[in-house]
């Protein structure tokens, strides 16, 4: 039966005795640098949020009038009577730049807008035609005086916090305008008509196009907690990868070469993209950092944050969660920037890559000469 052989008292004296002050200088180095590293990362992500309201004018709304009547004024009017830090900016530009719907759906659909909204062509004169006509068959649609559109699949919480609601603030507004400066005018057009009451009361509403509907419930965290999902599954495979070859031995057993090609091959094969055979040991302190990167450059377009974080640009979710956009709504398109932001970063850490994995294996191989 095999005895048990415990060190003595005073061994166990001695040998916390030698090693307590560079336990304890390690603990709260240790300590003091995941605090840091926890605030930096906490703060940089609330930093993209701060003061977002007064950031709104930064998105940009585009509007055409191809009315050239009193709804189209009215409209003008609406959107100067709103501008403020807190609405988006609409930018008018004129029928020549933009003379057809389609046009105008374009501009949205590329991204040169977060949004558009026209005047339909001939709707102050159709409205005109109702107030004044004494045919009680006339029957008035105020959707036809204007159209606005936006891109769902852009940003769904934007979309829905600040696109949408303001759209529909700025058609609620113009419908105002057009009470205020034609109301009373009006009034003795529409006597005994019930039809012109109508159009009288409700001269101006519109028609929403939104170009790709998001329904899913899940839309709100396609930008934050989808994107999240790769970085963790890769950093989790290269986990337990680094523990299956160090486990039977590969990293001293087989040559560099062998174990690059081999790590490689499985890697392609995982995710078609190649993990990073960095140290373990470096892993989570470099994994929470990289990861709130990623999440902030993706949290919230870049006009409602700081000037700052524009370097949220040369974050690789940033450009995958661009290049999604162009698929799922088929404009955005930005692989122009993308594509070459993503093989930026696989130029840069393939090198860094077959630097860690030589590493590894003459550790790996000094272990086993000093074991034997």
């Amino acid at each position: 039966m095999n005895r048990i052989i415990e060190p003595s008292s005073r061994a166990r004296q001695r040998i916390w005795t030698e090693g307590s002050a560079k336990f304890f200088i390690t603990l709260a180095f240790t300590a003091t640098v995941v605090q840091l590293l926890f605030l930096a990362d906490i703060s940089y992500l609330n930093g993209a949020l701060y003061h977002e309201a007064q950031r709104i004018h930064n998105l940009k709304f585009l509007m055409v009038d191809h009315d050239q009547g009193a709804i189209g004024q009215s409209l003008r009017s609406a959107a100067n009577a709103l501008q403020s830090d807190i609405f988006p900016s609409v930018e008018e530009y004129s029928t020549s730049d933009y003379p057809k719907p389609s046009d105008i759906r374009r501009a949205v659909l590329v991204g040169d807008f977060w949004a558009a909204i026209y005047s339909h062509s001939g709707a102050s004169s159709r409205l005109d035609t109702a107030l004044r006509s004494n045919d009680t068959t006339v029957h008035y649609d105020p959707t036809n005086a204007l159209t606005y559109i936006y891109n769902g699949a852009r940003y769904a919480s934007i979309e829905q916090g600040y696109i949408d609601p303001n759209l529909q603030a700025l058609v609620l507004e113009a419908d105002a305008m057009y009470q205020e400066h034609n109301g009373m005018q009006n009034l003795k057009f529409v006597e005994g008509n019930a039809n012109a009451v109508y159009a009288l009361l409700h001269p101006i509403a519109s028609t929403a196009l939104n170009i790709k509907e998001t329904d899913q419930g899940a839309r709100n965290i396609y930008n934050t907690v989808g994107m999240v999902y790769t970085v963790l599954m890769q950093f989790f495979f290269v986990l337990a990868l680094n523990i299956l070859c160090g486990r039977n031995k590969l990293f001293g057993r087989q040559s560099f070469v062998w174990n690059y090609l081999f790590r490689a091959s499985i890697t392609f094969v995982y995710s078609f993209i190649g993990a990073i055979c960095a140290s373990v040991q470096f892993i989570p302190f470099f994994i929470f950092s990289y990861v709130m990167f990623n999440v902030t450059s993706m949290l919230v377009p870049f006009e409602l944050s700081p000037r700052f974080y524009r370097i949220g640009y040369a974050a690789p979710g940033h450009e995958a969660y661009q290049i999604l956009i162009q698929i799922w709504s088929g404009g955005n398109n930005r692989l122009y920037q993308a594509l070459p932001i993503l093989l930026a970063w696989e130029v840069l850490l393939t090198p860094l890559a077959i630097l860690s994995m030589h590493r590894r294996c003459q550790a790996a191989v000094l272990m086993a000469v000093k074991d034997s």
